[in-house]
């Protein structure tokens, strides 16, 4: 039998579309939503062995484990992946891996992760990692957006302080990712909109 998100099924892939009528069904549904994004650089010139090491941070687990929240499993689409916050068995959350891309043209390189909780994560949502490097502009950035809410009593009882800490993670995320050890420096400026926030 296949998974399934723990969250509504007319959700899924909602984290990659910011448009307003997506925010507002969200939010009516109870679910939170925030974006944050990084820029990679300055401090160093873009290239595409940066791009391509920021995009091994993200697929190889080490962006996730220098935020603070290990995983165990392959970001690959179809897989299950279990993320540890803070290394903490009990915190164990399971997650859908929706896709895991990477598209290559003359003009950008994009990557892109989404993940959908499955039931006993700590929340219920989606969260998507990508990364873009715009070739003619000479910018790259990495965002992280999701929607969720508590799943566990530990999260409910958490309330805004929860919510603080996902994205505080979700500032870590970025910045690892935006930051392969390459001298990138990290100039992340939290997205806040009528949309995002």
């Amino acid at each position: 039998m296949p998974l399934s998100p723990s969250y509504p099924v007319r959700f899924t892939g909602a984290s990659a579309d910011p448009a307003a009528r997506t925010i507002r069904a969200l939010r009516a549904a109870g679910f939170h939503t925030f974006s944050h994004t990084t820029p990679v650089t300055p401090g160093v010139s873009l290239s595409a062995p940066v791009i391509d090491r920021c995009i091994d941070e993200l697929f190889s687990g080490r962006a996730h484990r220098r935020a603070g929240a290990p995983f165990t499993g392959s970001l690959t689409a179809g897989s299950v992946v279990v993320i540890r916050p803070l290394g903490i068995g009990a915190l164990a959350s399971p997650c859908l891996v929706l896709r895991a891309d990477v598209e290559r043209t003359a003009a950008a390189v994009t990557a892109e992760v989404i993940y959908a909780t499955l039931p006993g994560h700590l929340e219920c949502g989606e969260e998507r990692f990508h990364l873009r490097w715009d070739r003619d502009a000479g910018t790259a950035a990495v965002t992280v957006g999701a929607f969720s809410r508590a799943a566990r009593p530990l999260t409910r009882l958490g309330g805004p302080v929860a919510r603080g800490v996902q994205r505080l993670m979700a500032r870590r995320y970025a910045r690892a990712v935006a930051d392969p050890g390459v001298g990138c420096q990290d100039r992340g400026v939290a997205t806040s909109s009528a949309m995002w926030g």
